[in-house]
Protein backbone atom coordinates (compact mmCIF):
# COMPACT_ATOMS: atom_id res chain seq x y z
CA UNK A 1 0.00 0.00 0.00
CA UNK A 2 1.31 3.90 -0.90
CA UNK A 3 0.54 5.96 1.55
CA UNK A 4 -1.94 8.25 -0.66
CA UNK A 5 -3.79 4.81 0.70
CA UNK A 6 -3.54 3.38 -3.45
CA UNK A 7 -2.90 -0.54 -3.32
CA UNK A 8 -1.66 -0.71 -6.51
CA UNK A 9 1.54 -2.49 -7.78
CA UNK A 10 2.48 1.14 -9.60
CA UNK A 11 1.38 4.45 -7.80
CA UNK A 12 0.45 7.37 -10.68
CA UNK A 13 1.41 10.77 -9.10
CA UNK A 14 -1.08 12.66 -9.89
CA UNK A 15 1.02 15.19 -7.69
CA UNK A 16 4.42 15.80 -6.65
CA UNK A 17 4.73 15.01 -3.40
CA UNK A 18 6.51 12.37 -0.77
CA UNK A 19 5.76 8.87 -1.48
CA UNK A 20 6.32 5.91 0.61
CA UNK A 21 5.16 2.03 -0.16
CA UNK A 22 4.22 -0.01 2.67
CA UNK A 23 4.27 -3.75 2.37
CA UNK A 24 2.43 -5.99 4.74
CA UNK A 25 2.43 -9.98 4.50
CA UNK A 26 -0.68 -12.05 5.28
CA UNK A 27 0.04 -11.98 9.06
CA UNK A 28 -0.05 -8.59 9.39
CA UNK A 29 3.72 -7.65 9.48
CA UNK A 30 4.24 -4.31 7.93
CA UNK A 31 7.82 -2.79 6.32
CA UNK A 32 7.89 0.50 5.37
CA UNK A 33 10.45 1.66 2.61
CA UNK A 34 12.38 4.77 2.35
CA UNK A 35 10.54 7.84 0.99
CA UNK A 36 10.44 8.89 -2.51
CA UNK A 37 10.04 12.76 -3.65
CA UNK A 38 8.46 12.09 -7.38
CA UNK A 39 8.55 15.61 -9.16
CA UNK A 40 6.01 15.44 -12.02
CA UNK A 41 7.73 16.70 -15.31
CA UNK A 42 5.59 18.22 -18.39
CA UNK A 43 7.78 17.28 -20.70
CA UNK A 44 5.61 17.37 -24.18
CA UNK A 45 5.63 14.19 -25.54
CA UNK A 46 2.98 15.08 -28.26
CA UNK A 47 4.00 15.39 -32.01
CA UNK A 48 5.60 18.80 -33.03
CA UNK A 49 7.37 18.37 -36.32
CA UNK A 50 4.23 19.00 -38.37
CA UNK A 51 3.26 17.44 -41.37
CA UNK A 52 5.01 15.68 -43.90
CA UNK A 53 6.33 17.95 -46.59
CA UNK A 54 7.99 18.43 -49.26
CA UNK A 55 11.00 20.77 -50.65
CA UNK A 56 13.99 21.19 -52.96
CA UNK A 57 17.63 19.82 -51.36
CA UNK A 58 19.75 22.36 -50.13
CA UNK A 59 17.05 23.42 -47.91
CA UNK A 60 16.49 22.62 -44.06
CA UNK A 61 13.98 22.31 -41.34
CA UNK A 62 14.82 23.65 -38.41
CA UNK A 63 13.43 23.20 -34.85
CA UNK A 64 13.37 25.54 -31.71
CA UNK A 65 15.77 24.11 -29.52
CA UNK A 66 16.12 23.93 -25.29
CA UNK A 67 19.44 24.20 -24.17
CA UNK A 68 18.71 21.13 -21.44
CA UNK A 69 17.34 18.85 -24.13
CA UNK A 70 18.90 16.87 -26.30
CA UNK A 71 17.72 16.60 -30.16
CA UNK A 72 18.89 13.50 -32.15
CA UNK A 73 17.80 12.53 -36.09
CA UNK A 74 17.99 9.47 -36.95
CA UNK A 75 20.18 10.18 -40.02
CA UNK A 76 21.72 13.26 -38.96
CA UNK A 77 22.63 13.04 -35.43
CA UNK A 78 22.64 15.54 -33.13
CA UNK A 79 21.45 18.73 -33.99
CA UNK A 80 18.67 21.40 -34.82
CA UNK A 81 18.58 21.50 -37.96
CA UNK A 82 17.72 18.64 -40.87
CA UNK A 83 19.41 19.04 -44.25
CA UNK A 84 17.66 16.28 -45.86
CA UNK A 85 19.47 15.11 -48.85
CA UNK A 86 17.39 12.33 -50.25
CA UNK A 87 13.35 11.14 -49.92
CA UNK A 88 13.06 9.78 -46.73
CA UNK A 89 11.19 9.35 -43.58
CA UNK A 90 13.07 11.36 -40.36
CA UNK A 91 12.99 10.24 -37.10
CA UNK A 92 13.83 13.34 -34.16
CA UNK A 93 14.57 11.99 -30.52
CA UNK A 94 14.46 14.48 -28.22
CA UNK A 95 15.92 13.59 -24.01
CA UNK A 96 15.27 16.11 -21.56
CA UNK A 97 17.30 16.76 -18.17
CA UNK A 98 15.50 13.88 -16.44
CA UNK A 99 15.61 11.42 -18.94
CA UNK A 100 12.05 11.90 -20.69
CA UNK A 101 11.86 10.75 -24.40
CA UNK A 102 9.61 12.14 -27.20
CA UNK A 103 9.64 11.16 -30.51
CA UNK A 104 8.28 12.23 -34.25
CA UNK A 105 8.43 11.75 -37.65
CA UNK A 106 8.86 13.40 -40.81
CA UNK A 107 8.96 12.09 -44.27
CA UNK A 108 10.47 14.56 -46.42
CA UNK A 109 9.83 14.35 -50.70
CA UNK A 110 13.00 16.25 -52.40
CA UNK A 111 11.44 17.34 -55.31
CA UNK A 112 14.40 18.78 -56.95
CA UNK A 113 17.76 20.70 -56.51
CA UNK A 114 17.19 24.91 -55.17
CA UNK A 115 19.25 27.35 -56.83
CA UNK A 116 22.96 27.97 -55.56
CA UNK A 117 22.65 31.83 -54.77
CA UNK A 118 26.18 33.84 -55.30
CA UNK A 119 26.21 37.17 -54.22
CA UNK A 120 29.33 39.10 -55.65
CA UNK A 121 30.87 41.94 -53.91
CA UNK A 122 29.10 45.29 -54.62
CA UNK A 123 30.53 48.37 -54.70
CA UNK A 124 28.99 51.44 -53.28
CA UNK A 125 30.69 55.01 -54.13
CA UNK A 126 29.83 57.93 -52.29
CA UNK A 127 28.65 60.10 -55.25
CA UNK A 128 27.66 58.92 -58.48
CA UNK A 129 30.44 59.13 -61.45
CA UNK A 130 29.68 62.56 -63.31
CA UNK A 131 29.20 62.15 -67.34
Amino acid sequence: MWNRTDTTPTLWAKAEGWNTLIVSDINGCKKELDSTYIALDFFDTTSFLGADTSFCMGNEISINCINSNTYTWSSEGEQCILSPSATNKYLLTVVNAHNCISKDSIIVTIKGNAPIITIEKILFAKEMPQK
